[in-house]
C-alpha cells in the first residue's frame, strides 16, 4: 500500500481561514434503498422497521429500524470521519464460501474459538450445505452506521442496536432449533493479536463458549438477530477501521443460547447476508467553506480501488480488504456521500441544528462504556 489520505496529504490539507467545528455531524440524506423492500434474493430482504425481542427478564433488545449507509463526525480544523456501510446494502453470500477476508469455511472448522474452547472439526462438529430458504425467510430491520466521539461502527444506543434480523413465519422451513453462525474480519484485532492493524479473521462466538453459535451468550434467538459491532474512535487520523461479516441462519445440536452441547452436524442454509462498516479520516483544511473540498477529497480516496486501498492503510498486514470491494461498489459509495452531505447554501442553517444535535451526542459519548466492542457479547 501507498501513503494513507489520512496522512495529510498536501492535495487535501488548504488552509483559507477558519471555522469552529466542535460538533458532530450525522448525515441522513440518504433515504431507505426503495420505497419497497430491497432484496437481492427472494429469501430475504432488507426493509427497516420496528423489530423487539425479549431475551429474558430485563433484556430486550430493539432494531435501530433504520438503513442509514453514511454517517460524518466533524472533528474540526477541516477534519472529517466518515463511516459507510460496507457493502453499501447488505449482499447476498452462499455457503460454502471461503473468500478472503473472510475465510468462512476455514474459520468454523478450525479448533480455537476467540477466547477458547468451541472446537471445531476436531471435536466432531460438521457442517452442511442446507440450500437456500425458503422465500421471505428474513428481514434486515436495520443497518445503520455511527461516527463520532467514543466510537465508529454499527450505531447502537441502550438496547438498540443498527443491525438487527428477523427470522419470519417458519411456513416452509426444516422443523429444528434455529441458530445463527458468523465469521467476521477486520482490521482491528480485539481477539487473537490484539491491536489496530492486526488482522482478525474469526468465529464470532463468546468467551468459553462451546458451539459455533453467536446466539450462545449473544443477542440472538430462533427469531431474531442483532449486533453492533464497533471500535473506538479517538479522533486519530492515522486509524481507519473496516469490519465484515459472513452470517447464515442454521440448524444443529442444542438449544439457543446454550453450552455444553455435545458436537454434532450444523445445517447452514446457504442464502446468508454479508454486511459490515468501515471509516475513514479525510482533511481538507480549515476552509471557510469546506463542503465541496470534502467531497472531492472523498471521491479522490474512492476513485478506484487502488486509491481506495491506499486511503484505508493501516499497515501492510491490512490488504485483504481489496477482495471486498468492487469498482461498482466505490461509485455507488460516492454517489450516497455526494447525496449525504449538505449543499454549501444550507450549510449555515445546517451548522445550527447540527452544533445542538453535536453538544447532546458528545454527553452520551461521555457515558458510552468499554472500549472496543466486536458484538453483543463484547458491549459494556
Amino acid at each position: 500500500m501507498g501513503m494513507a489520505a489520512q496522512t495529510l496529504s498536501s492535495s487535501k490539507a488548504r488552509a483559507a481561514g477558519a471555522l469552529t467545528a466542535s460538533i458532530v455531524l450525522v448525515a441522513l440524506a440518504v433515504a431507505n434503498p426503495a420505497s419497497a423492500a430491497y432484496c437481492p434474493t427472494p429469501q430475504w430482504c432488507l426493509d427497516p422497521g420496528p423489530q423487539t425481542t425479549n431475551f429474558g427478564p430485563g433484556v430486550t433488545r430493539t432494531s435501530s429500524a433504520r438503513y442509514q449507509p453514511i454517517s460524518i463526525w466533524n472533528m474540526g480544523g477541516g477534519n472529517f470521519d466518515i463511516a459507510f456501510t460496507l457493502p453499501l446494502l447488505p449482499a447476498a453470500v452462499t455457503y460454502p464460501t471461503n473468500a478472503a477476508p473472510i475465510n468462512f469455511r476455514n474459520t468454523i472448522n478450525a479448533a480455537n474459538a476467540p477466547w477458547g474452547v468451541y472446537g471445531g472439526a476436531a471435536a466432531g462438529w460438521t457442517f452442511v450445505n442446507g440450500g437456500a430458504l425458503p422465500n421471505g425467510a428474513l428481514t434486515i430491520t436495520a443497518d445503520q452506521v455511527y461516527a463520532g466521539p467514543g466510537y465508529v461502527g454499527i450505531y447502537y444506543k441502550g438496547n438498540t442496536r443498527g443491525f438487527a434480523v428477523k427470522v419470519n413465519s417458519p411456513m416452509g422451513m426444516p422443523v429444528g432449533n434455529y441458530h445463527w453462525v458468523q465469521v467476521l474480519a477486520d482490521n482491528f484485532n480485539i481477539t487473537t493479536n490484539p491491536g489496530y492493524g492486526n488482522l482478525e479473521n474469526v468465529l464470532d462466538v463468546g468467551n468459553n463458549v462451546t458451539t459455533p453459535y453467536y446466539d450462545t451468550g449473544g443477542a440472538a434467538n430462533a427469531s431474531a438477530f442483532y449486533d453492533l459491532s464497533s471500535r473506538t474512535n479517538p479522533g486519530v487520523l492515522t486509524q481507519n477501521d473496516w469490519w465484515i461479516a459472513d452470517l447464515f441462519l442454521a440448524t444443529g445440536p442444542g438449544a439457543p443460547r446454550m453450552n455444553g452441547v455435545p458436537p454434532g452436524q450444523v445445517t447452514l442454509y446457504n442464502t446468508g447476508i454479508q454486511y459490515g462498516w468501515a471509516n475513514l479520516h479525510v482533511s481538507v483544511g480549515p476552509l471557510i467553506n469546506y463542503i465541496p473540498a470534502l467531497r472531492r477529497a472523498f471521491n479522490q480516496d474512492t476513485s478506484s480501488i487502488t486509491a481506495f486501498d491506499d486511503a484505508m492503510d493501516c499497515g501492510s498486514d491490512c490488504t485483504e480488504l481489496d477482495d471486498a470491494i468492487s469498482q461498482s461498489y466505490l461509485s455507488q459509495l460516492d454517489s450516497a456521500f455526494n447525496s449525504s452531505v449538505p449543499e454549501p447554501g444550507s450549510w449555515a442553517l445546517y451548522m445550527t441544528g447540527a452544533a445542538l444535535a453535536g453538544a447532546a451526542l458528545r454527553r452520551r459519548a461521555a457515558r458510552v462504556r468499554g472500549s472496543a466492542n466486536s458484538s453483543e457479547r463484547r458491549a459494556a
